[in-house]
């Protein structure tokens, strides 16, 4: 093998490793530091959504909360009703019996059409009063029951007892809407005058509305997002439907807690901490990421395909192949070319060594550069001169030498030590 080859291959273990392996580092390290980039943002993402959520929540509770307080303060001042606005539990008969508290039509009604107006998630608001008197916003409402569903009691409803149980304001779990007959959730508060409960504010929320308008997160068109309760009941799903069910069949949510997969980051939502996981669902991998939303008692996850994360990174680390690529070959390129810049004034000197020893000493090395390969090309030069100068004076010593023995007149010759003669001159 050559010196250049040898020095070549030399040459690119020396450079061509540490690069390669620097190169697996960095594209490691980029790896990581996009993936870790990557859950950091989706997290804080989630974070964000989750509070503002919260905010949502929280503005449309303190509506209601606005309302009641001021149906409270106008209570008994009205002097007018309509009749289709106010439904008479459970049967929609005795509408005189009512008529001092239906006169609170008066003050209720603007103060609905005022909420709605502003809040456009609300699909609907009533007023439900403990003797059976029940305020609508929306006529259409009362028409149904008159005419289609007949038998209605608000006081049965989930939105009505859990108010007046807990004596506080309430978002309740899924139900079917009687008037949709849609998933709905209501947020409801109890009303009282002079202290004493007279009945229960409520506003519907369309589980699409949620969905659609509220949780309005996206991620690349994966992933999707959940309200989960702090017991596990998951309050917002995107499969959520009411599959047929009527409005007064009972709708049970899916838990967490009985969802494998799920079940890891059941405690966190449970603890209302924020985090994220890497769980396997349906044999996938997802992100779980996870923060509160106290308004409901519950928090946000937010489920995406660990793909899609891996998808970016895997993209953004293919752009930086071709530029690796580069270097490569410009490395062994810059080797080459340093092997060659290295190896050609060799071959020179051994080109004009094999001049001089078939006797050839008017060849010279050509001289560039100031390095050590340079001063040898001269020092060998030099010695060629020299060798130049011995020759010419032997060659001159040689020819006074044959003119002194041809033209002597004395006889000279030359023997050997056996006396064999070897030359003699014309006059011998």
């Amino acid at each position: 093998m050559k010196f250049r080859s040898k020095l070549l291959i030399l040459l690119l273990a020396i450079s061509l490793i540490p690069l390669t392996s620097i190169s697996f580092i960095l594209v490691k390290g980029g790896y990581e530091e996009i993936r870790n980039k990557a859950e950091e943002g989706l997290l804080n993402l989630v974070e964000a959504k989750a509070e503002y959520y919260d905010h949502t929540f929280q503005d449309i509770a303190q509506s209601i909360n606005g309302v009641a307080f001021h149906i409270s303060s106008v209570w008994g001042k009205g002097t007018y009703y309509n009749k289709s606005y106010i439904w008479i539990s459970p049967d929609g008969k005795g509408y005189e019996k009512f008529e001092e508290d239906m006169k609170n039509f008066e003050f209720i009604m603007p103060a609905f059409q005022s909420i709605i107006r502003e809040t456009e998630e609300i699909n609907l608001m009533f007023l439900g009063m403990e003797n059976g008197v029940c305020f609508l916003s929306d006529a259409k409402v009362v028409e149904k029951l008159m005419n289609e569903i007949k038998h209605f009691d608000h006081r049965e409803r989930i939105w009505y007892q859990l108010a007046k149980e807990r004596n506080a304001t309430v978002w309740t779990p899924l139900y079917i809407d009687v008037n949709t007959g849609e998933l709905v959730t209501t947020v409801s508060t109890p009303v009282f005058v002079n202290g004493k409960f007279i009945g229960v504010l409520g506003s519907d929320l369309l589980l699409g509305t949620i969905k659609n308008d509220i949780l309005d997160i996206r991620f690349a068109g994966s992933g999707f997002p959940l309200l989960v309760g702090r017991d596990g009941k998951i309050f917002v799903h995107p499969e959520y439907t009411a599959s047929g069910k009527r409005w007064n069949e009972s709708f049970e949510e899916e838990n967490i807690f009985d969802m494998k997969g799920l079940a890891e980051v059941g405690d966190e939502i449970k603890n209302g901490t924020t985090g994220l996981k890497l769980i396997t669902l349906h044999g996938k991998k997802y992100y779980a990421v996870f923060s509160p939303v106290n308004e409901i008692n519950g928090s946000l996850l937010f489920l995406l395909p660990e793909e899609v994360i891996t998808r970016g990174i895997n993209e953004a680390i293919k752009s930086i192949i071709p530029l690796l690529t580069l270097v490569f070959i410009g490395t062994i390129l810059a080797a080459y070319l340093f092997s060659l810049s290295l190896t050609r004034p060799i071959e020179k000197l051994q080109k004009a060594t094999r001049e001089i020893a078939k006797g050839n000493l008017d060849c010279i090395v050509d001289i560039k550069g100031k390095d050590e390969f340079a001063d040898l090309s001269r020092d060998f030069n030099k010695m060629v001169e020299e060798l130049n100068i011995s020759r010419r004076a032997l060659k001159e010593s040689e020819e006074k030498y044959r003119g002194i023995f041809e033209e002597s007149t004395d006889v000279i010759y030359i023997t050997t030590e056996d006396g064999r003669l070897i030359d003699i001159n014309k006059a011998g």
